[in-house]
């Protein structure tokens, strides 16, 4: 096996600086800039096209960059891999690139040739050369990354939504209840990509979307969240900005009729980025957001469950929620507008029977929510005790960010090895500035819902509906 040569090397062993390849200087982004180089192109280790502006640059180009993906374009290139051990992967992990200029210069970065064959791919010289060739009459054709002017102006839009993970079995699904539950999903999501169709934000799209579900009492959020031990309703909301990287989170709070409204002021209105409790429900009324009395919250299925969660309980040291019992754990929404800025927003009453004043990851921004247009906007559900403690939502983002692998494939090693490992149940739904969507988790269903970048409209509950059967293939 023919491994890389010394000038491909990075200067540590096998360093990668956020997945945009190997750099033999220091200062590597203020040195990018000053040679003119505004943007690239590359082969990441997945062997998928990625684009990456040096950041600095202008907004119109970053909004071109962000509104074409070459993903499809390259599938007829993409080798086959064949034999190849894993550790010899590993080794030679090493993604080759393209960095073009203001002056119209070309360079590539890595050989190609020495690094598909050290990866095991039988590609002949002649054929990479002809696949180098290729990339570069792409990114000619354009003085602007790889697209048009054209398309800055109306990149790709798409949403998708959740409304928690669980023990979801048909069995225990009247058809009533399931078609409710369609139809709320559907309605949700249909408004947030009106939202996006009109040229709205993606923060506004997926507040919407939060909104309509925290009305719907078949989800946990809202009206119709679970009810702690006392019989009482404590709700959490947090929401995030992936192109400013602002948040805001209340939690263990009452009466708000829309949480993510008040996070939304928290993340807009305040210096902070979480308020609990009374504090964040005075705040609140600063700006004069909907209160409802407690009873309106309520609904006769979670006065049932709480009965048969307790009824269960064999002594105080059991106290505790009844995670075999069906359960419906959050809400969610994740949005990329046509700027290419990326949004989340999560929603949720919490666990059935808490205790003590306990909050899970929904409100925590990292574990249940995160957003960042660098990677990739993710909203979790589940038992929010692992969300918190593997950091769910953030972890998906940075593995994107570190190792250039897709969206799909990130989000679904973290809930179906690391979480599963771990013990932790639940799923997430995640989309990057492309538009890709996925929704993985390692339950038996999980409520969502999804408009593709294609215009496509999928809603589902069940592990063997939806596009690619919640599998970590390649998001769409």
């Amino acid at each position: 096996m023919q491994k890389p040569s010394e000038h491909e090397r990075c200067p540590k062993p096998m360093e990668h600086e956020r997945g945009d390849g190997c750099r033999r200087f220091e200062g590597k982004q203020q040195q990018e800039r000053q040679r003119g180089v505004f943007a690239e192109i590359r082969v990441g280790t997945d062997d998928a096209l990625e684009g990456r502006l040096i950041p600095g640059t202008d907004s119109h180009t970053q909004a071109a960059a962000q509104a074409h993906d070459l993903q499809g374009q390259t599938d007829q290139y993409q080798p086959e891999q064949s034999t190849i051990k894993q550790g010899e992967i590993e080794r030679h992990e090493i993604p080759p690139g393209i960095e073009f200029s203001e002056s119209g210069e070309y360079t590539c970065v890595l050989d190609f040739d020495a690094v598909f064959r050290s990866k095991g791919f039988p590609m002949a010289k002649a054929k990479v050369l002809s696949f180098v060739s290729f990339l570069v009459s792409v990114l000619a054709s354009s003085p602007f990354l790889f697209v048009d002017r054209a398309y800055a102006e109306d990149g790709p839009i798409a949403i998708a939504i959740h409304g928690g993970a669980g023990t979801i079995s048909r069995d225990a699904m009247t058809d009533e209840r399931e078609a409710a539950i369609r139809g709320q999903l559907k309605r949700a999501v249909e408004a947030g990509h009106a939202v996006l169709s009109e040229g709205g934000s993606s923060l506004d799209a997926v507040a919407i979307a939060i909104r309509l579900l925290e009305d719907a009492p078949e989800f946990n959020a809202g009206r119709g969240a679970v009810l702690t031990e006392e019989g009482r309703v404590e709700m959490d909301a947090s929401i995030m900005d992936g192109a400013t990287l602002a948040a805001g989170a209340v939690a263990s709070v009452t009466g708000i009729r829309h949480p993510i409204d008040a996070a939304r002021h928290v993340m807009d209105d305040s210096p902070h980025v979480m308020l609990i409790g009374n504090g964040a429900e005075a705040f609140a009324r600063q700006f004069d957001l909907e209160f409802m009395p407690e009873d309106w919250f309520i609904t006769d299925f979670r006065r049932e469950q709480l009965e048969r969660i307790q009824s269960r309980i064999q002594s105080e040291e059991t106290a505790q929620t009844e995670r075999r019992l069906p359960w419906y754990s959050t809400v969610g929404a994740v949005a990329v507008d046509q700027n290419g800025n990326l949004a989340a927003a999560t929603s949720t009453g919490g666990m059935s029977n808490k205790r003590w004043g306990r909050v899970g990851d929904s409100p925590i921004i990292g574990a249940g929510t995160y957003a960042n247009n660098r990677s990739c906007a993710v909203s979790a559900t589940g038992h929010g005790e692992y969300f918190i403690r593997h950091v769910v939502a953030y972890d998906i983002c940075a593995r994107m960010a570190y190792t250039a692998r897709p969206l799909a494939q990130t989000a679904d090693a973290v809930v179906n090895q690391v979480l599963k490992s771990a013990g932790g149940d639940g799923g997430v739904i995640a989309i990057d500035r492309f538009g890709r969507i996925a929704m993985p988790f390692n339950t038996p269903g999980m409520y969502r819902a999804a408009i593709y970048r294609d215009g496509a409209l999928e809603v589902s509950i069940y592990r063997d509906e939806g596009r690619d059967h919640n599998q970590g293939a390649a998001g769409h």
